[in-house]
């Protein structure tokens, strides 16, 4: 950043064959003798991350050492996820983006409800790549309306700023809560 700051962007697979949760990327700066110089870590956009599917993470260094030379990026944890009222059952389609602007990049799209259960605190998390499917973007935003009925959608438009060239393709999930329902005993 222009402030001495340092942005970190990547994403983590699951290649367990169970949900996580709690997933946290990391980065460790080293200087040229390859001497630790700071290890930092942080949440994933996802809230609950499905076998085989990536997380992003973004981890904002405030004061970069100014001898670092070389990183390490890592899995630094996660924890056997618990799908309770996580709602994952939505669709993002219709993704679209062009340029806005010398920084800016505008994306589109839709959130498909695909369940029979209503989808509360809806949120698309975005991840922009470069050509070399580097991450250049990761934001997580909510939709104008934040709860999408059983097979309702809503539409969704946001700014992506890349932190990097241009971008090549936008991925695009949803997640949500679902209301849990508490029965009356007779």
């Amino acid at each position: 950043t222009g402030a001495g700051g340092l942005w970190v962007l990547g994403e983590i697979r699951n290649t367990t064959p169970a949900l996580l949760e709690q997933v946290r990327g990391g980065i460790t700066l080293l200087d040229g003798s390859g001497a630790i110089l700071l290890t930092e870590t942080g949440l994933s956009a996802l809230d609950l991350v499905k076998p085989g599917e990536s997380a992003p993470f973004a981890i904002l260094v405030e004061e970069a050492p100014a001898d670092f030379e070389s990183y390490a990026a890592f899995a630094a944890s996660a924890v056997p996820g618990y799908a309770g009222s996580y709602y994952r059952d939505l669709e993002v389609r219709e993704v679209s983006g062009h340029p806005a602007g010398s920084a800016s990049y505008a994306v589109s799209g839709a959130v498909f409800n695909v369940w029979p259960d209503e989808a509360m605190a809806v949120e698309v998390i975005l991840t922009a790549y470069d050509q070399e499917s580097r991450v250049i973007a990761v934001r997580q935003i909510t939709p104008p309306n934040s709860i999408i009925p059983p097979a309702g959608n809503v539409p969704f438009e946001t700014l992506l700023t890349p932190l990097g060239g241009p971008v090549a393709r936008v991925e695009a999930v949803a997640q949500a809560r679902r209301m849990s329902v508490v029965q009356d005993e007779p």
